[in-house]
């Protein structure tokens, strides 16, 4: 399942819609609050989508909340597997590529060492870094 974090309704609803045309099941809420709620139920969410400007709890914020198994790291395959599980011809470097564009966009929001690269294995979330 998958867990949208979108305080625009219009938003939220596209992203609920694109996820089930694609055969994901999804969850989507409103705000940080109700996401918490969400992981403390029953069933898990395997991804999230967090809207970085939610009122209350920012989003990176509540990907703080998330990182409560920081040090597993992820190979590119892996990241590949789970981004794009049916598309085989994209390239392990895309993985890199859209790394570094994360890290951009949070470096912006001022968490530079949020992903962690692992020489040799893949990358892996640091709570240090949040």
């Amino acid at each position: 399942m998958i867990l949208i974090v979108e305080d625009d309704p219009l938003s939220r609803r596209a992203l609920q819609s694109l996820m089930a045309a694609n055969g994901y099941p999804c969850r989507a809420v409103p705000c940080a609050e109700d996401a918490l709620k969400a992981l403390r139920g029953p069933e898990q969410p395997e991804m999230v989508l967090i809207d970085i400007d939610l009122p209350g709890m920012s989003g990176l914020q509540l990907l703080r909340q998330f990182l409560h198994n920081p040090e597993k790291v992820f190979s590119r395959q892996q990241l590949l597997e789970l981004v794009w599980p049916h598309n085989e011809e994209i390239e392990l470097r895309t993985v890199d590529v859209h790394i570094r564009r994360l890290r951009q966009a949070l470096g912006d929001a001022g968490d530079q060492g949020l992903i962690r690269t692992v020489r040799s294995e893949g990358y892996s979330l640091d709570a240090n870094g949040a």
